[in-house]
């Protein structure tokens, strides 16, 4: 629906990614998360004559011992890799990533404000309070954001 409309958009993939293959115009690149743990990144393709998507492999070994302690270590399941998906044309996988993260940090956000600002569950009958509702979210990540700018200048 996104793409018939027009839309772009960044997502990590729900679906397991089957039938995939490495990018050859493209090399793994390790990055370091926040607390310096190691991320590995990685263009793939997908064998989908109807799929013009983008996808980016990545590992994370913290991601693969957490779902490890939580489902036990099946050797079967790819503990800690999963694909993001993307309609942009991304030139490099650390912008891909950059994006990807800076997706989560707005909604993180807006999530931690909704649940502060007493905004969540959602119960709107009218687009006016949908509206209504959109406004105070975005104006409490401007400001949160303004916020953590004017702190990182300091």
């Amino acid at each position: 629906m996104l793409k018939t409309n027009g839309y772009d958009y960044l997502c990590v993939s729900r679906s397991n990614v089957k039938n995939y293959y490495a990018d050859t115009d493209s090399k793994s690149v390790v990055i370091k998360d926040k607390r310096e743990q190691p991320i590995e990144l990685r263009r793939v393709k997908i064998d989908n004559e109807n799929n013009t998507d983008n996808f980016l492999w990545v590992k994370s070994k913290v991601k693969a011992l957490k779902e490890n302690s939580m489902n036990g270590n099946d050797p079967d399941k790819k503990a800690g890799i999963y694909f993001l998906r993307t309609t942009l044309d991304v030139e490099n996988e650390k912008t891909f990533w950059d994006i990807y993260n800076i997706i989560r940090d707005i909604e993180y956000t807006f999530r931690v404000l909704k649940t502060d600002l007493d905004l969540r569950p959602i119960y709107h009958k009218s687009d006016d309070a949908s509206m209504a509702h959109l406004n105070l979210g975005l104006m409490a990540y401007w400001l949160v954001s303004t916020i953590l700018y004017q702190l990182n200048q300091q």
